[in-house]
């Protein structure tokens, strides 16, 4: 295939994994894995690695529009979220939303693939890893069809504001890092003291640790565990 019928450009701050389940919806594909697999000849496991290149022949996008795709993944640098290296223990791919967001504006944001950040920073409020109303697990690509989120039923919890106003300031933190390998120490060791604490508690068993973190961040600290790790990371610091 040489171009898509429905090219629709990337929105400022989507992820590069959602931008192609957008793709895949806008042009009437029944899953994103048939997407990729008829377009992108890869599997719906390497979602995040199909090159960019690949997807502008495609869609026609030029470099500008690249630049709305906050979070990319290249192959030679791993994730980059606005420029900077992100570890694959800090991305959490097509995990966690805002169910507010995903119902006024249908497409998923990069900052909710960051493991670091559990909440969203339009609507200070906890993301969700699936709709409440239904159960179901969402992902990039069902996620805008939920009757339950596009009907206003889901409603997210709100973070304290000391918590979210840290959160705020990591994200601060790291754009105007040159070099973001202290930035990337921090937030570890912090994550990591936390993750320690909690770890015999919230899974009852031993996973293989790297650096003090899981080698699956995404799959081991929901956003609450982690506004949970910062709200104690907060207290240890004013009693210091």
């Amino acid at each position: 295939m040489n171009r898509l019928l429905v090219r629709v450009k990337p929105i400022e701050g989507e992820c590069f994994g959602g931008y192609t389940a957008r793709l895949a919806r806008e042009n009437a594909f029944d899953n994103v894995q048939a997407f990729l697999r008829e377009c992108c000849e890869v599997s719906r496991y390497q979602l995040y690695k199909v090159p960019l290149n690949k997807i502008a022949l495609l869609t026609d996008i030029k470099e500008q529009h690249k630049q709305n795709l906050w979070l990319k993944y290249d192959p030679n640098r791993g994730f980059t979220y606005k420029g900077h290296f992100m570890p694959n223990q800090f991305v959490a791919v097509g995990s966690h939303f805002c169910a507010q967001c995903l119902a006024s504006g249908g497409y998923t944001i990069a900052q909710w693939n960051l493991g670091w950040l559990p909440v969203c920073l339009t609507h200070r409020t906890l993301l969700t890893v699936g709709c409440k109303d239904c159960k179901g697990r969402l992902n990039g690509f069902n996620a805008v069809r939920c009757n339950c989120i596009i009907s206003g039923l889901d409603h997210a919890e709100k973070v304290s504001d000391d918590v979210f106003e840290f959160i705020v300031g990591l994200e601060r933190e790291l754009q105007s890092s040159k070099d973001a390998r202290q930035w990337r120490a921090k937030v570890r060791t912090i994550l990591s003291e936390g993750y320690l604490k909690y770890r015999p508690f919230v899974y009852g068993r031993s996973y293989r640790v790297k650096d003090g973190l899981p080698d699956k961040l995404k799959y081991r600290l929901s956003p609450r565990l982690t506004v949970d790790i910062y709200k104690d990371h907060l207290k240890s610091r004013m009693a210091a």
